[in-house]
């Protein structure tokens, strides 16, 4: 009895894979779906530019250089910039029923949620307007840095691999400039 109790729950190790009954059917393996976190920092951006259209005269600029990996995002930034740029004095409850007018209304609600605010305070509707261009700002800067960053350390390695001297010299100049 003690063997097959064994057997069955504590089977032994054949190379990197646990022995198993042949006939056992196999289960697939499921791989569960990593969150998507690649773009987090710019749906706060928009949240809060979408929330409060009043900071969108100091932070035009850096919106049209947001880098923007999702398309509907990318849409909705251009459609931003398009509708600001026309009348800035726009209100939230304005802006938002024109954009949904656009077409951006599904856009809209993935990116207007109450998840979102919890780790963004300032991108809520109710957050106090004289913080949220300081703050916009300030996650602004960490994303620029984050991406200078990242791109150094690319180029550091490709520099290595290549034996590249003109690219260490463009890193350096990266460095001392950044």
């Amino acid at each position: 009895m003690q063997e097959r109790i064994s057997e069955t729950f504590f089977k032994r190790r054949d190379g990197n894979n646990y022995q198993r009954d042949r006939g056992a059917p196999r289960l697939p393996s499921i791989k569960p779906r990593a969150p998507v976190f690649r773009d987090v920092h710019a749906r706060v951006l928009l949240a809060a530019l979408l929330n409060h259209p009043h900071v969108f005269a100091d932070v035009e600029e850096a919106l049209g250089g947001l880098e923007l990996h999702n398309e509907g995002l990318a849409k909705l930034r251009d459609a931003l910039i398009s509708t600001l740029s026309g009348d800035s004095g726009l209100d939230r409850q304005t802006l938002r029923l024109h954009l949904n007018a656009s077409g951006y209304e599904k856009v809209m609600d993935d990116i207007l949620s109450e998840s979102l605010y919890v780790h963004a305070g300032f991108a809520a509707p109710k957050a106090e307007p004289e913080t949220v261009l300081s703050q916009w700002l300030e996650l602004w800067q960490d994303i620029q840095k984050r991406a200078a960053q990242k791109e150094i350390s690319a180029g550091w390695k490709t520099a290595f691999h290549a034996g590249s001297p003109e690219e260490e010299e463009r890193l350096r100049n990266i460095i001392q400039g950044g």
